[in-house]
């Protein structure tokens, strides 16, 4: 959840970006345009980066610092991602602010389609089929409430996608969102990085892109390459080899492996090898649990305090888990906006629920 700052307090759940703001935190003033440093380079990372410059103007003009881990962009859990966007839960209900958040992730396509000049987006719609009885009717009557889909029996089905016949779908129909796309996430992260690479140049000032650089303490990062009026952490379950920063983690975000799955087609056409692969070929698991938000607000708990006098006010967007690609675009805009003014005035109500759960 995206969190508003306050003063040595960090409030966390593992569904939506949070927010640290460390105890003594400042934004900093100078007489060079401020500095900013997005630690990791996937969906999160990426997009928070994009905000911060189209948030920026020729009379306040900043430079930022994209820091990964590896070499170049995706290199983590995002680069995994299957690359379907929709805003539908599995039972064909709207998400959560879900038109919302997928217009922003549409926008930022758009975007980063035309600056990379290649296709990373298909746009013939996302199909969602019935595994069971029941679910082949939560998702007829869903069809029923959203505009932009529509339920098709099984019976259809062929026309939707040649070779799924009603045999094959087990007689269940399925739920076809008109709208949705698949997406090339590595060539999406490329072509974002390169609009605001360009707005950088626009603008006069820097966005630098810092491969294989394992940031293991922020106050050594701020005192290195700063000093930076602002950091965000958008670097997934690698926040917990932070120093500083692990012993803080509440114990309801754990740590899940992530899994790539490989489909090879067998002599009669059928799926075959499915295996299991480590996203980040790291241990421990490299995943942060994400519990899908499955009610119209989101929740949070207060997990104590990061003591840290020596850093500038520190943002976390992490634990987008499975909704990734749905959210991040509309919540790195709001975690962009939130690190830019050092407030919450902007946030939507519901994500300010924390607030009444003590703490």
């Amino acid at each position: 959840m995206l969190m508003p700052c306050q003063a040595g307090r960090r409030w966390f759940r593992p569904d939506f970006p949070l927010c640290i703001r460390t105890r003594g935190g400042r934004h900093l003033t100078s007489a060079h345009s401020p500095r900013y440093a997005v630690i990791g380079g996937g969906l999160a990372g990426v997009a928070v980066a994009w905000h911060l410059l189209q948030a920026s103007s020729p009379t306040k003009p900043l430079s930022l610092d994209l820091i990964v881990q590896g070499e170049g962009l995706a290199d983590g859990a995002s680069g995994a991602a299957a690359g379907l966007l929709h805003p539908t839960s599995p039972r064909g209900k709207l998400m959560w602010r879900g038109d919302e958040a997928f217009l922003a992730t549409r926008r930022l396509v758009d975007v980063a389609e035309a600056a990379g000049r290649k296709q990373i987006a298909w746009r013939q719609g996302v199909l969602r089929l019935a595994q069971t009885q029941r679910q082949d009717e939560q998702l007829r009557a869903a069809a029923e409430t959203m505009p932009s889909a529509r339920y098709v029996p099984a019976s259809h089905l062929d026309a939707i996608l040649a070779g799924l016949t009603e045999e094959a779908s087990a007689g269940l129909g399925a739920l076809l969102f008109s709208d949705g796309m698949a997406l090339d996430t590595k060539g999406y992260l490329d072509g974002l990085w390169a609009d605001t690479q360009r707005r950088a140049r626009e603008l006069g000032t820097e966005a630098v892109l810092h491969e294989n650089t394992t940031v293991h303490d922020l106050a050594e990062l701020n005192a290195g390459k700063g000093p930076y009026a602002g950091i965000v952490l958008a670097m997934g379950a690698g926040v917990a080899d932070l120093a500083g920063v692990k012993d803080h983690l509440p114990p309801f975000m754990d740590m899940v492996a992530g899994i790539s799955l490989t489909l090879e087609l067998g002599a009669e056409g059928s799926a075959g090898a499915v295996h299991p692969e480590r996203v980040h070929g790291a241990e421990p698991p490299t995943a942060t649990t994400a519990v899908e938000p499955d009610a119209h607000s989101p929740d949070a708990r207060c997990a104590g305090d990061l003591p840290a006098p020596a850093l500038p006010p520190v943002w976390l967007m992490s634990g987008l888990g499975a909704r990734g690609l749905l959210y991040h675009a509309w919540l790195a805009q709001l975690t962009a906006e939130g690190v830019l003014r050092g407030g919450e005035e902007h946030l939507p109500p519901e994500l300010l629920r924390w607030r009444r759960r003590g703490g």
